[in-house]
């Protein structure tokens, strides 16, 4: 018969006392139970060095930033021209509507720019696509990285959810115990001390406790002394948060 167990095959009290490092070793068999993929380490590609392209100042004039310039009096004089650009409009946004007109450039301002020229860009055309190849390739598999991450994570998150709320619901009762015994310490005895403990937790705390730690705290609710004690509110307390 197989010994194989997965996180969610211990009982609530197991699991709140199980250590970090304890949980983790479960967290294969929950991937594989929930068929999602282990996430591999992401490994991509080195990319190629190349130098980088030379480059050449030209000059360009605001509304015609596809017309490059070798210098400012050459931009200046196509200023002079008044050149204009052919625009065009849709009709109550109907690409089958149009209409085209001369339109006006918005400034006249000369700017500069240094880029690669056609000779230097053709010379190192095919380092470039080399590099952009394993560029490509390496955001292909950032981006499934990422996705299969999310998944796992998606899984996992449920464990960790759980054991913290374990955890949680084990505090919360310890704190019962230990307030007890710290009673028992003051009253002498442990009937007196379970009197007075009904006047800080409610009898269901109290025997969720002692089930869940397998506390001996004595039964006072048949004790004939016990209705000189008023008893704490049924409100159940809420478990303090854990930080991990």
């Amino acid at each position: 018969m197989s010994d194989f167990k997965t996180y969610w095959d211990f009982e609530e009290a197991e699991r709140a006392a199980l250590t970090r490092e304890e949980v983790e070793r479960f967290l294969d068999a929950e991937l594989m139970t929930k068929g999602v993929l282990k996430v591999a380490p992401l490994a991509l590609d080195e990319e190629p060095q190349i130098d980088d392209l030379a480059t050449t100042a030209y000059c360009w004039v605001d509304g015609f930033p596809n017309v490059l310039f070798a210098t400012s009096e050459a931009a200046s004089a196509f200023v002079a021209l008044k050149p204009t650009q052919l625009g065009s409009e849709y009709l109550c946004g109907d690409y089958r509507q149009s209409v085209k007109f001369a339109k006006l450039p918005e400034g006249t301002d000369i700017n500069q720019v240094s880029v690669a020229t056609q000779d230097e860009f053709m010379r190192c055309r095919s380092n470039l696509e080399k590099r952009a190849t394993v560029r490509s390739s390496n955001s292909k598999r950032r981006e499934q990285y990422d996705n299969d991450t999310k998944a796992q994570s998606k899984v996992l998150a449920g464990v960790w959810e759980d054991w913290a709320r374990c955890r949680n619901i084990d505090q919360a009762h310890r704190r019962v115990v230990t307030t007890f015994r710290d009673y028992v310490k003051t009253a002498g005895d442990e009937l007196t001390a379970a009197r007075f403990l009904v006047k800080v937790f409610t009898f269901e705390q109290i025997d969720e406790a002692r089930k869940w730690l397998g506390a001996d705290i004595p039964d006072v609710i048949a004790d004939s002394e016990f209705a000189e004690v008023e008893p704490a509110p049924t409100k159940k307390e809420a478990p303090e948060e854990l930080c991990f």
